[in-house]
């Protein structure tokens, strides 16, 4: 019997699975050209804006970090605070300020890490939704990040190997479209986006040496709906590459 991890996945409960195994084939992937044209409808009239004059290096100082609660994002966090002295923005997810500062050091004291007073006092923690438009952010504080922030470290992703790409697609996808709304709104900014091997390594091309600079359009077909929804997200963001 041959069965896929994402019908595994949406299929818990063994009978539906037995069936499953039975009335469905298992995945062959999803191909490039059908992916693309999710980049392709997503890079809308409305990602574009307009177009952010270039980023001014000497104010470039603030930084904003989506994905602070997750593993790349917490270690980030304490690297950028070592490395340089300016102000770091988190987009958290909660309630209110204090419960998202209590989302921040319980994930850094789970990683061993921590802020001390002077990390603490550099740090602006916003509420806001990848999920939402404006990131959820109100007018006012949208007006104000967009202004202020110079660099983008976009580390938020949902991370998960069993669930498909129309489940992964709300966070990985759209919400990557939503930094790039932030990114032409107001001042330049520079933009740095977490990618993944997966790109690759989920795909009819997983062989060799794969470098950062490899383009990933030359893959014909992919496998699992993270590697799937990274590679829109990729492809979305180099659509507006050369025009941010």
């Amino acid at each position: 019997i041959a069965l896929s991890a994402e019908q595994v996945y949406q299929h818990p409960r063994l009978a539906d699975l037995a069936t499953a195994s039975e009335t469905e084939s298992p995945s062959v992937g999803r191909s490039c050209a059908e992916l693309e044209s999710w980049a392709t409808v997503l890079a809308s009239p409305k990602a574009e804006g307009d177009r952010a004059a270039p980023p001014n290096q000497q104010l470039a100082e603030t930084v904003l970090i989506t994905g602070a609660t997750g593993f790349l994002g917490a270690h980030l966090l304490c690297e950028l605070l070592k490395r340089s002295s300016g102000d770091v923005v988190l987009l958290v997810r909660a309630e209110c300020i204090a419960d998202a500062w209590l989302r921040v050091d319980s994930h850094l004291l789970s990683l061993g890490l921590a802020l001390n007073a002077n990390d603490r006092s550099r740090c602006r923690l916003v509420l806001g939704d990848l999920h939402a438009d404006r990131m959820g952010l109100s007018a006012a504080e949208w007006k104000v990040c967009s202004e202020s922030v110079g660099r983008i470290y976009h580390c938020a992703a949902a991370v998960n190997l069993l669930k498909p790409l129309e489940m992964l697609a709300p966070t990985n996808i759209l919400g990557c479209q939503r930094v790039v709304e932030f990114m032409r709104s107001g001042r330049g900014k520079e933009l740095h986006y977490a990618s993944t091997l997966s790109v690759f390594v989920g795909s009819d091309r997983n062989q060799g040496v794969m470098l950062e600079q490899d383009d990933i359009s030359e893959v014909g077909r992919l496998h699992g709906g993270y590697a799937q929804s990274k590679w829109v997200a990729e492809r979305l963001l180099r659509r507006y590459g050369s025009r941010a």
